[in-house]
């Protein structure tokens, strides 16, 4: 049986449009029944208020939801930390990580902590640690980017877009012109880091990718500004949160003839609690070898 992935494209093909096009056809046809239900306890409306709707009786449509998120704070993402590295190296290292708090707290054991072969900021000026806020404080991860149909939860490509572009905004911000950047990204953050290498093409000297979640992006991306020698992509093969076989047929159309590099998850011992570690979702340290100049 194909799966519902494969019958959009399908259907995309035989009538000449885009798959974006395709889902937002979906899209239109089941926010009646979904997206325009009040909060479900059935409360006073939703729980933002915007321009479409009035009083408290947001009605979360996808006009909704795209103003919330251009209305992210700046402080919603921020540097946390800066590790010095060589100076005479000729770009600064950028990690992104997820958006989520356990993502930046995972993958940064696996760059910093755990492994035997960590990662060496001295390959690079300096190193800038990226985090998302807190959810307790504000949670882009908790932005509802979906819509549905009888059986699927499926990423509104539009919606999914919007928020990357909006993260480069701020993220643009924090950085300075006339410095090349190397890119490593993650989860979430390969669409983050893929949109940024697009707003700042000529500053990027290359781009690390890791089981990047970016399954739908802009159709105007017809490939990345970066010449493909600069970029390399790396996936757990267990990995059943970001899935290889679901995000890189869509992913590899702006990414073509890029190396993809798969591994098995790693395995090791947490010298702290001497528990073995899960370690699917964090970059897997054979890959770490690869972030260097």
């Amino acid at each position: 049986m194909k799966s519902y992935q494969e019958k959009y494209i399908k259907y995309a093909n035989s009538k000449g449009i885009s798959l974006e096009q395709v889902f937002y056809k979906k899209y239109l046809l089941y926010k009646n029944k979904y997206l325009n239900l009040k909060h479900k306890n059935n409360q006073t409306g939703g729980t933002f208020n915007c321009k479409l709707c009035s009083g408290d009786h947001c009605m979360k449509t996808r006009d909704c939801i795209i103003a919330e998120i251009e209305q992210i704070p700046d402080d919603s993402i921020q540097i946390h930390k800066i590790i010095p590295g060589d100076p005479s190296k000729e770009s600064e290292l950028i990690v992104i990580p997820g958006f989520s708090d356990s993502s930046f707290k995972r993958n940064h054991s696996s760059l910093f902590k755990f492994y035997d072969k960590k990662l060496d900021t001295n390959n690079f000026k300096q190193t800038i640690l990226i985090k998302f806020k807190d959810p307790e404080e504000f949670s882009i991860r908790a932005f509802n980017l979906t819509f549905f149909d009888e059986s699927n939860t499926i990423i509104d490509p539009l919606l999914e877009n919007k928020l990357y572009v909006k993260c480069v905004e701020i993220m643009a911000k924090l950085l300075k012109p006339n410095v090349k950047y190397t890119i490593l990204a993650k989860s979430a953050g390969g669409g983050v880091g893929i949109c940024l290498s697009q707003i700042i093409y000529e500053q990027i000297h290359k781009m690390f990718l890791f089981a990047p979640g970016a399954e739908y992006l802009p159709q105007s991306i017809d490939k990345l500004f970066l010449h493909e020698s600069k970029i390399t992509v790396g996936w757990n093969i267990q990995d059943e949160k970001v899935k290889m076989s679901k995000v890189w047929p869509e992913l590899s159309k702006i990414l073509p003839n890029t190396k993809v590099l798969t591994f098995d998850k790693d395995i090791y011992c947490n010298a702290e609690t001497q528990k073995h570690e899960d370690t699917q979702h964090e970059i897997n340290s054979k890959f770490i070898q690869y972030i260097r100049e």
